[in-house]
């Protein structure tokens, strides 16, 4: 239900009211953005107000700061209702007040562009300590009771006159001194932080918590410093994503990442970028990431995979999966382009994709429920149809695209 419907529907019913006020506020950063709903100061500052007021008594029903880092990346444009040159250290205090008006967070959004921003939230979230001197001796120890169990981390706004940006080494170090000792999922979205300080100083972190999901969204020219972000324990991981976004048009690295995660059920990888799908430049890889077969190998518990837009899907990577993954039900590779094994430059159709031992391998994955082939190498659409039908006689669902010709 959207925003304006809950809303009413919180006016008019005495019964639904305490209801609707609970679903209302349970991710009200997130509600709020509709489509004629433009964030604004003075909005901004009235959901503010509406949830510090009585002692955070709305606040205390936010669960989801979800949409937050939004609110803000708008709100730090230029505007005619704050001399720009101050907006950034605005929006950040609004930021850290309406994370301390929700002290009942269960998914935290964390969005700073400074190591003494994130020193900052930490502290407003009570996650550590104000140190042992006399100052501050009265301040409350870091909480036991940590109840969030979903973090996104984003990066803040830039301010005016602030040089150089926070380092992977600080982010992590500083995750390392709070209380928090377990998350269900970890997601870092288009995070600009940096291996090397300004001091020349360069660190190989990694992510000190265990986790069940994570999820990374990297531009192309952040993609090689993806894996600091993995877990320093990946055992406990049962969900990976990977988004990689083609920003520019430099020979940049665009591998997808490897990982080893032996109890992993969901992959998804997917590269994002303008996709050519002719048939006559259909073994070009463009920016598309290859895939490394070498990669699924170790996945005993895998049910679920997504490649989006990669090059590489082949013969062998099927095999390989029938083989090291047999509780597979769903494979999904949406707009990727198909290899031949043995040539991988080979443009002839019935190498790239030989069609008969695709489906004598598809057949035997039991558990296989649907397939998306992705981009297919011919144009002409009846083609493989006989394949598909007889695949989905045996109770798995087909799809897959052909190419256009230019």
């Amino acid at each position: 239900m959207d925003y304006p419907s809950l809303f009413n529907l919180a006016l008019v019913s005495k019964h639904i009211h305490p209801h609707a006020i609970r679903a209302l506020y349970h991710k009200p950063f997130m509600i709020s953005m509709g489509k004629e709903s433009t964030p604004t100061w003075d909005k901004a500052f009235e959901l503010l107000h509406t949830l510090e007021a009585n002692n955070n008594r709305y606040g205390r029903l936010v669960r989801d700061t979800s949409g937050i880092e939004i609110w803000q990346r708008r709100l730090v444009r230029p505007s005619i209702d704050l001399d720009n040159r101050c907006l950034a250290p605005v929006v950040g205090t609004w930021y850290v007040r309406a994370l301390k008006a929700c002290p009942s967070l269960q998914k935290i959004t964390l969005s700073f562009a400074t190591s003494k921003e994130l020193d900052k939230i930490l502290r407003t979230l009570n996650l550590i300590s104000f140190g042992s001197s006399s100052a501050h001796s009265s301040q409350a120890q870091p909480r036991v009771d940590f109840s969030a169990s979903s973090i996104s981390f984003s990066s803040g706004p830039s301010r005016p006159g602030v040089d150089g940006r926070i380092t992977y080494a600080e982010v992590l170090h500083a995750l390392q001194r709070t209380s928090i000792q377990t998350l269900d999922t970890v997601e870092f979205d288009e995070v600009d932080w940096i291996l090397t300080d300004q001091f020349g100083n360069s660190s190989s972190p990694s992510f000190p918590f265990p986790m069940k999901s994570l999820s990374i969204s990297k531009s192309s020219d952040q993609s090689s410093n993806s894996t600091h972000l993995f877990p320093r324990f990946p055992s406990t991981l049962e969900r990976f994503s990977f988004v990689l976004r083609y920003t520019t048009e430099s020979d940049v690295d665009t591998r997808l990442p490897k990982i080893t995660a032996p109890k992993l059920k969901e992959l998804s990888m997917s590269h994002i970028a303008n996709q050519c799908h002719a048939l006559s430049s259909y073994t070009s890889s463009g920016t598309a990431p290859p895939i490394v077969v070498s990669t699924f190998t170790c996945f005993p518990r895998l049910t679920t995979l997504y490649l989006y837009g990669t090059h590489g899907p082949s013969l062998l990577l099927l095999e390989t999966l029938a083989q090291s993954s047999p509780l597979l039900s769903s494979i999904d590779f949406h707009a990727s382009h198909w290899i031949s094994d043995a040539n991988p430059l080979s443009a002839t159709s019935y190498e790239i994709f030989p069609e008969v031992r695709i489906f004598v391998t598809l057949q035997t994955m039991q558990h296989l429920r649907e397939v998306d082939l992705g981009v297919l190498p011919t144009s002409d659409s009846q083609r493989y149809e006989g394949m598909k039908a007889m695949l989905e006689l045996k109770g798995s669902k087909v799809k897959y695209k052909c190419c256009y010709v230019d």
